[in-house]
């Protein structure tokens, strides 16, 4: 794939959809950190196929579809009748919830920038080790959430006695 230039998010996915509506494959570099690490910000591609009508994606494909306005890609953890559960890998808690109808595409392929020049390998989008691990893969990113706001919780209270120590030594002057 040509590296290409940067559009409006609205701009492209009203492109990808109207291609999808046409039964054609859309392929695309991924933005953002919710499904690493299958997915990898600015790095890896991946290809949608349309979603067929009256199709039910399966737990565990990757989907994208229309959540409060935006077009997100995360996987599907839970189906209930018509509506779908939706979260990234690298999501421990917050989920997304909509209708079969609002899924517009699912990705069949995801393509790995190699280190060296601009050659892709494909990877299948339920190859992950990491999504393998399910319950414990939740637990670990639930501590990992709980010690980064720990350590920000740390450095902001660590600000706070520095000032206020430092407005002790300014009063003594005084």
């Amino acid at each position: 794939m040509n590296e290409g230039k940067t559009i409006a998010n609205h701009d492209f996915f009203d492109w990808a959809e109207q291609m999808l509506a046409e039964g054609k494959t859309v392929r695309f570099r991924v933005r953002g950190n919710s499904m690493y690490p299958l997915l990898r910000d600015r790095t890896d591609e991946v290809a949608l196929r349309p979603r067929n009508k009256g199709e039910t994606p399966h737990k565990g494909d990757i989907v994208l579809f229309h959540y409060q306005g935006r077009h997100i890609l995360h996987r599907v953890v839970r189906i209930k009748g018509n509506r779908l559960e939706m979260r990234g890998d690298n999501v421990a808690v917050h989920r997304e919830t909509c209708r079969t109808e609002d899924v517009v595409g699912i990705v069949t392929t995801v393509f790995r920038k190699r280190k060296a020049g601009n050659k892709f390998r494909e990877i299948p989008p339920k190859a992950s080790a990491w999504r393998c691990i399910g319950w414990f893969r939740r637990a670990l990113l639930k501590i990992k959430w709980q010690t980064d706001i720990t350590f920000q919780l740390q450095k902001v209270i660590k600000k706070l006695q520095y000032a206020s120590s430092r407005l002790i030594y300014i009063k003594k002057w005084e």
